[in-house]
């Protein structure tokens, strides 16, 4: 007669908890591969209303983003590493759907930099380095004299912009570069020389009376200017 084996007790215990544990996590896995299948297939979108998809895309365009553009020659300027990697939102490659609603809040827009980047001009933002790149964005190159060097072009896309930034200014500069820029709402500088507020007023009044002399769009319709100092 075989003689009955010893068993330890804190063996099974643990043995017991591993096989446990083993069934929760098959558990845990088999919940979170299900849950992944229901989102990759929410099959009630398709069933709402265009109307209501519509929306939902609309939502899911990109608004008030930054492009950050400096110089690359005195005819060209780029666009930095962060602003490329937006230059083409995901929302325009998820299906033809979402790309046609995404079509009609972006534009494709190449200001001297090479491959367009889409451009919401109601919302985005045009933030420049310097002077340079702002006489490069406008074609006018080396020239001093920005009155005469507006190509088709630029006009195209002047016209249309809505919210610039000048960075690194420092000194004067032409704000003949903004002549065309008729639909422009706000306009911030950056001026390392104004440092208090009533400093920075007197620069706005200035840059204010500037504008206007050079405006092609309606007298009562000057951007709101804003100047402003970058302490590092």
């Amino acid at each position: 007669m075989a003689e009955p084996m010893d068993i330890d007790q804190d063996e099974l215990v643990l043995s017991d908890a591993g096989a446990f544990q083993a069934v929760a996590d098959s558990s845990a896995n088999s919940s979170l591969l299900a849950t992944e299948d229901v989102c990759h297939s929410f099959t009630p979108f398709p069933r709402l209303p265009l109307e209501i998809r519509d929306i939902i895309w609309g939502l899911a365009v990109p608004r008030f983003r930054t492009f950050n553009v400096e110089e690359q020659s005195a005819l060209r300027v780029r666009l930095d590493p962060m602003s490329r990697a937006a230059a083409v939102p995901a929302i325009l490659r998820a299906n033809k759907e979402s790309r046609r609603v995404a079509l009609l809040m972006l534009d494709p827009f190449a200001g001297k930099w090479g491959k367009p980047v889409y451009f919401n001009f109601k919302t985005d933002v045009l933030r420049v380095r310097g002077v340079r790149a702002l006489a490069a964005l406008c074609g006018a190159g080396l020239s001093i004299n920005l009155k005469k060097h507006f190509p088709l072009d630029v006009r195209e896309w002047h016209v249309k912009l809505r919210h610039i930034e000048i960075t690194e200014v420092g000194s004067r500069f032409d704000t003949a570069a903004f002549q065309w820029m008729k639909s422009l709402k706000t306009l911030a500088v950056e001026d390392w020389r104004a440092i208090t507020l009533q400093e920075k007023e007197m620069s706005q009044e200035r840059l204010r009376s500037e504008l206007a002399k050079h405006w092609l769009g309606p007298a009562n319709m000057l951007p709101e200017i804003t100047v402003f100092t970058s302490m590092v």
